[in-house]
């Protein structure tokens, strides 16, 4: 698998979104509707800046030092 960097919109609609081996973010957004899923599937995701939001699930081990917007309460 490929590594991917991101400083765009990268949007996860509908089903799995895979992004790489490593994904890191550094600025833009990455959003991720309800029953869908973003992620490394085993990598890494690394959030070094921009946003992240919406209802769905990131899959990987996760670094964070962006802005977490999560979707609709669960409870």
């Amino acid at each position: 698998m490929c590594s991917v960097t991101s400083s765009g919109t990268v949007q996860a609609l509908a089903g799995n979104l895979s992004l790489g081996a490593v994904y890191t973010q550094t600025a833009g957004t990455l959003t991720v509707a309800a029953n869908s899923s973003a992620g490394s599937f085993g990598g890494s995701l690394i959030f070094n800046g921009g946003t992240v939001s919406g209802d769905g699930a990131l899959e990987g081990n996760v670094t964070n030092s962006a802005t977490i917007n999560p979707g609709s309460s669960q409870g």
